[in-house]
């Protein structure tokens, strides 16, 4: 409803009806990436500010030492919720828009098949952290006082996994203006819910906080893919559902084991960075440093969303001239998207760093050295979208294998630089990774090959 006013009114003005003709026709390629980028940057500019500036404020509220350990907690969670299952999500983004029209029967099993494979990932993984939280608060973090902390984000790793395939399915709907009111409500209440966990509950307060913003997403996620489906005159039905179930080792699967190795790498080298002489307070620093690397690959990251469910549709439908030029949209889109960012962050590090309070303000070389990597990283995002609208999930599964393990070498070679070794071997990653990319691009733009797809 919103999107059609705000068409009437836009289209209203003398000339403008001739200019959206001219460049943007209904149904056509630029007009699809143009509407799915600008509803998903809506949502997502505020809920990425809100997100960060409440990171500010729960880092002074806490400290160095205890935002280190919020930090470890996040990256925990992190590594259990690829085990949950987030790439469902990505498998109904792909296969919602890749069939919505040409077989619509059987995307509806495929939406089940996703959903419930969810449920049954996020609850066995919730309950796993659950349980196990007293052994990995004190074998993997040594720091056994964060059992309870953990017990409590099973809670957030349930709903997160359930969320990210809701997400998934709107996005293959190319339902992006839905997803931009969620994102945007979820940032709205990011900063209270976690100024008053902080505020009042401290750390525990904080990881409390967390799970009330994953339910509230949740919450807003299922009530608005129903009314999608509905409106689409979807049927999805569980007859038959995991007849389909060889998406799931043949796109899922590596799809899974690639967001396995990615985190899994991240958390080892936040353990490595916690043993360190100081290692909680690095890691603090380190987390402040991510939340910068978060905010420069926003824009690039919530551009995969509809980049990814515009090119399944023409891998589909088989529009080899169309897929190559989507390619070409994306791959610039998204490097400058991140460059720019980067730069002024670099520019201006020192005093970001020093915004997070005191014990923060050695760790300007190390958001420099962040940026800069994730600027090399932003190709990746577009890459990886191409290859998985093709189905190819298992070379994104080994681009990502050989990022892990050059990652993790030599971050153990630079550890004894905590924090600025740490992101030293981001940078030699990404870079290595960088020139990967630039080999799989130039493959995907010859004709014959993006015809093949």
């Amino acid at each position: 409803m919103l999107e059609r006013r705000l068409k009437t009114i836009l289209f209203s003005i003398p000339g403008a009806a001739r200019l959206q003709n001219t460049y943007f026709p209904d149904g056509s390629l630029a007009l699809r990436l143009t509407r799915g980028v600008s509803w998903t940057i809506t949502g997502s500019v505020i809920s990425s500010a809100s997100t960060l500036l409440a990171s500010i404020l729960v880092a002074r509220l806490l400290g160095a030492e205890d935002y280190g350990a919020l930090g470890i907690i996040q990256s925990s969670l992190g590594t259990f919720m690829v085990f949950a299952g987030t790439s469902l999500g990505l498998t109904a983004t792909k296969y919602i828009a890749e069939l919505r029209e040409k077989d619509p029967k059987r995307a509806g099993r495929i939406l089940v098949l996703t959903t419930q494979t969810s449920y049954l990932l996020s609850g066995i993984m919730s309950l796993l952290l659950l349980v196990g939280a007293p052994v990995i608060a004190r074998s993997a973090l040594a720091a056994p006082q964060l059992a309870p902390h953990l017990r409590v984000a099973a809670l957030t790793l349930f709903l997160s996994g359930i969320n990210g395939a809701q997400i998934g399915a709107l996005a293959g709907f190319e339902a992006f203006g839905s997803i931009a009111r969620i994102n945007l409500l979820r940032g709205l209440a990011t900063f209270p819910v976690l100024w008053i966990g902080t505020r009042f509950f401290g750390l525990l307060g904080s990881v409390i906080a967390l799970g009330v913003i994953a339910a509230i997403s949740c919450a807003m996620s299922d009530i608005v893919l129903k009314r999608r489906i509905r409106q689409a005159n979807f049927s999805p039905s569980r007859e038959g559902a995991w007849s389909e179930a060889k998406l799931l080792l043949n796109f899922s699967l590596p799809a899974n084991l690639t967001a396995v190795f990615f985190v899994v790498a991240i958390w080892i080298s936040n353990l490595i960075l916690v043993r360190q002489p100081n290692g909680y307070s690095q890691m603090g620093i380190f987390n402040a440093v991510n939340q910068w690397r978060v905010a420069i690959l926003f824009l690039p990251t919530v551009m995969a969303q509809p980049f990814l469910a515009v090119l399944a549709s023409l891998a589909g439908a088989g529009s080899g001239r169309q897929y190559r030029k989507a390619i070409r949209i994306s791959l610039a889109a998204t490097t400058l998207a991140a460059f720019m960012p980067a730069i002024l962050v670099s520019l201006f590090s020192g005093s970001i760093m020093s915004a997070y309070g005191a014990g923060f303000q050695r760790g300007a070389l190390a958001l420099v050295l962040v940026s800069v990597a994730t600027a090399l990283a932003a190709p990746s995002i577009a890459i990886t979208n191409v290859l998985n609208s093709a189905g190819r999930a298992w070379s994104v599964f080994g681009m990502v294998m050989a990022w892990s393990l050059v990652f993790i070498t030599a971050f153990y070679f630079l550890r004894g630089y905590g924090v600025h070794g740490l992101g030293c071997a981001l940078l030699i990653a990404y870079l290595i990774q960088f020139l990967i990319v630039l080999l799989i691009a130039a493959r995907f733009m010859k004709p014959t090959a993006a015809g093949a797809v």
